[in-house]
């Protein structure tokens, strides 16, 4: 039995209970100054510039984003977030908070108007599944993820999105985080100004085919796993991975 999978089954029956989970976790990392992603703990490694501008690529509900102004506190963040509802929660979470920029936009390859696809089950909204691939979006819950799952209840939301591509927005990153459900290269192909410019550090979710780490070599980068505290190269990560130039190989 997958304890995941289990735990997953049953909240989707205590829709109310969503954002008591999330604000538990946001509680549990700032005070407890527990992790919600040990892997942030990377961050650790590096000396930063005085305010170093660090990039949130589906910012969800901001844990992210607190793991690293809790590990670099002079980091400037700017957080993406598209889906609106999230986007809502996370300007009241930062409204005070002048160092932490909020976007409701989606990055990729293009610069136009599309469409969120967010699903939900049982009226638990799977938002950290919104995808602008409808198909991603209404595919991952099924059978192997749920136990007694049943496609009646399966449903998906669209919401109007705003689709830009990073060099569009002429940022000068030293951290990137990407995390948007499979659509990770159509960022990094609209970041290829950006990534020659400045070669920001790179953590990004699910890098471990081949496709992103032969694009991201052409701009010198090396993948990177990060376990018992230090960073392996030439190693991809499980559930993320991280890219080093040459500036970032220097330094460990």
């Amino acid at each position: 039995m997958s304890w995941r999978k289990l735990l997953r089954s049953i909240q989707v029956f205590f829709p109310a209970l969503q954002d008591t989970r999330f604000a538990l976790s946001r509680f549990r990392q700032k005070a407890a100054r527990r992790l919600v992603e040990p892997d942030f703990a990377a961050l650790r490694l590096f000396d930063w510039q005085e305010t170093p501008l660090f990039l949130d690529i589906g910012g969800n509900r901001g844990l992210a984003a607190d793991a690293m102004h809790l590990l670099v506190p002079a980091a400037r963040i700017v957080v993406f977030e598209p889906n609106p509802y999230l986007y809502r929660q996370l300007t009241r979470v930062y409204a005070g908070d002048p160092s932490v920029t909020c976007m409701d936009v989606a990055l990729g390859d293009a610069s136009l108007d599309t469409v969120l696809w967010v699903p939900s089950y049982r009226d638990w909204i799977f938002d950290g599944l919104g995808s602008l691939d409808r198909r991603a979006a209404a595919e991952w819950l099924n059978e192997d993820r749920l136990y007694f799952f049943d496609s009646r209840y399966l449903r998906l939301h669209e919401h109007p999105c705003k689709l830009r591509r990073l060099d569009d927005l002429r940022l000068s990153p030293a951290f990137i985080k990407i995390d948007v459900q499979g659509s990770e290269l159509d960022v990094l192909r609209g970041a290829e100004q950006t990534l020659a410019r400045c070669h920001p550090l790179l953590m990004i979710e699910d890098a471990s085919d081949e496709e992103k780490i032969e694009f991201l070599r052409r701009f010198d980068y090396t993948v990177a796993n990060f376990e018992g505290n230090r960073l392996k190269l030439q190693q991809a990560g499980k559930v993320n991975s991280f890219f080093l130039a040459d500036k970032h190989i220097a330094r460990l």
